[in-house]
């Protein structure tokens, strides 16, 4: 019977302490400054190409206590991203390419005590290239993954803005046979966002 009694006390804790946890969720949406990165190799040739766009991304995800406590915590959030088509000369050939990424996102805000927050993050997931060269259409579904670090400003009880750096690959599209060609897609990203807490 004590041992029953002592379970449910410590149950009881445990469910008082996690009822107790604040869950904040957030919708979030960011400008980004783009340059993509192309490697492109054939078996006449190797180039890298760059273009520079402007990409597009909303995310709404949740921010938990750290350690159990609020001086710093952690991001999780689901984000969609676009970014406007790149366009790229290589000899006689036009290659125009459309990204767009849906990331799962972890973030790690370090607390200074002002309203200037530094934060680092890492997201993995799922890249769709849709290249257009010289009018052969290729379509690519790679794995994906993102790194970055910045800082966010908070503006209000409930609303924070952005500045990051983010570093991008969206993996590569392969064609094989007599016309084998690989291109590699990566990107250095700067973004400026909004976030808004409920």
């Amino acid at each position: 019977m004590k041992k029953i009694l002592l379970l449910a006390g410590v149950a009881s804790l445990v469910a008082a302490q996690v009822s107790a946890t604040e869950y904040n969720p957030y919708v979030a949406a960011r400008l980004a400054r783009v340059e993509v990165k192309n490697d492109i190799t054939t078996v006449d040739f190797q180039e890298k190409i760059n273009d520079e766009q402007f990409g597009y991304r909303f995310a709404a995800g949740v921010m938990v206590p750290f350690c159990g406590g609020m001086a710093e915590s952690v991001r999780a959030e689901l984000e969609y991203g676009l970014l406007n088509k790149t366009h790229n000369n290589v000899y006689s050939n036009v290659i125009q390419s459309k990204l767009q990424t849906v990331f799962a996102n972890v973030y790690y805000d370090l607390d200074t005590g002002t309203s200037l927050n530094p934060y680092v993050g890492v997201g993995l997931g799922y890249a769709r290239i849709d290249e257009n060269n010289s009018g052969n259409k290729v379509k690519e579904e790679n794995f994906a993954y993102n790194v970055g670090v910045g800082v966010s400003y908070n503006l209000t009880y409930k609303t924070d803005i952005e500045l990051g750096y983010r570093f991008t690959d969206y993996g590569k599209i392969k064609q094989k046979g007599a016309d084998y060609a690989k291109r590699s897609y990566d990107s250095q990203e700067i973004l400026l966002g909004f976030r808004y807490m409920f």
